[in-house]
């Protein structure tokens, strides 16, 4: 894995001193021409060297950005599919409630468990007490409403900030 991320560094930066490079020996090529008052008589002609330095300068920022884009969208989905990995070991019922937690950024009344998983109170609350003792919820009573929340160590790998 580390070796396909250098792979991958390796070929943005040089891709990125590639594009410098052209850049800069073209410069120097026009400048050159400017000097010696051959500005017209360069082998490509000052306007399409502006044109085709803008428009590799486009292409190399397009590609670039795809690729370190599509290389975040590849490890947000593996990292994904290890969260519902790892939920695999808890019940459906108590899988489900977590996920509920997830959704809602890791905090949630314990009411509100009713309304979106459809669960009897009771239910919810043996759920929630099994969580509970696993230590992977908290639950905090503030008067008459319990706030449900993960426990923090697991927010962090669950709950996008």
């Amino acid at each position: 894995m580390k070796l396909k991320k250098i792979k991958a560094i390796y070929l943005g930066v040089s891709i990125i001193l590639g594009f410098v490079f052209t850049v800069s020996f073209l410069t120097i090529y026009v400048s050159s021409a400017i000097n010696r008052g051959d500005a017209c008589g360069c082998f490509i002609p000052i306007p399409y060297m502006i044109l085709i330095l803008s428009s590799l300068g486009l292409f190399v920022g397009f590609f670039s950005f795809y690729f370190i884009v599509s290389k975040q969208i590849k490890e947000k989905k593996d990292f994904t599919k290890n969260i519902n990995e790892l939920l695999n070991f808890l019940e459906f019922d108590e899988r489900m409630v977590i996920n509920i937690l997830i959704k809602n950024k890791g905090k949630l009344n314990q009411s509100k468990f009713e309304i979106e998983s459809n669960f009897h109170r009771v239910k919810i609350h043996r759920i929630i007490e099994k969580l509970s003792v696993k230590g992977i919820i908290i639950k905090t009573k503030i008067g008459k409403i319990n706030k449900i929340e993960l426990n923090p160590s697991i927010n962090e790998l669950f709950v996008e900030n």
